[in-house]
């Protein structure tokens, strides 16, 4: 499955779309908030938000042509509703505070994470590298010895009868 990748400001930031579900979408510019997703008429307008209104908690997306529409959770006054999506009209650093990635910061932290997964294997058997046979030996030793000593430990230990 193709990942969806949106502009979200004017700066030329991106998102995948899966980074701003279950955020809260703050308006940069008005928006038309609407209760489906169609733009054939106004009458499907609930209203209009204002630079800084929360819009809401963004629950889905629809793409419906080359448009893609937020849907947002429902609230005490309405079910669920929607807004077009428009490069501007969405604050970013709002978007950042509430921890969306861009790619690339995905990207970045994958690898951190593939990076700290490996590193203690790394660390214990040796990794890659020169020496890292020998680390590797010395290791399997060390493990061994304690498997004995916890053995000879246990013989130690009197038997129930």
């Amino acid at each position: 499955m193709s990942q969806i990748i949106v502009h979200i400001g004017n700066i030329g930031e991106t998102f995948n779309v899966k980074q701003i579900i279950g955020k809260t979408l703050i308006a940069k510019a008005r928006v038309n908030v609407r209760s489906s997703a169609n733009m054939t008429n106004d009458s499907n307008i609930l209203y209009r938000s204002e630079i800084g209104d929360i819009i809401g908690i963004v629950s889905s997306w629809v793409q419906k042509g080359n448009q893609l529409w937020w849907e947002f959770e429902p609230d005490n006054k309405y079910s669920y509703r929607y807004c077009l999506h428009s490069s501007g009209s969405f604050d970013v650093k709002s978007l950042k505070e509430q921890g969306a990635l861009t790619p690339k910061q995905e990207e970045e932290k994958k690898k951190a994470e593939e990076k700290s997964d490996s590193s203690f294997w790394d660390t214990l058997f040796g990794g890659s590298g020169s020496g890292s046979g020998m680390k590797t030996l010395k290791t399997v030793g060390i493990i061994a010895a304690v498997l004995i000593v916890v053995n000879s430990v246990s013989n130690l230990i009197p038997k129930r009868k």
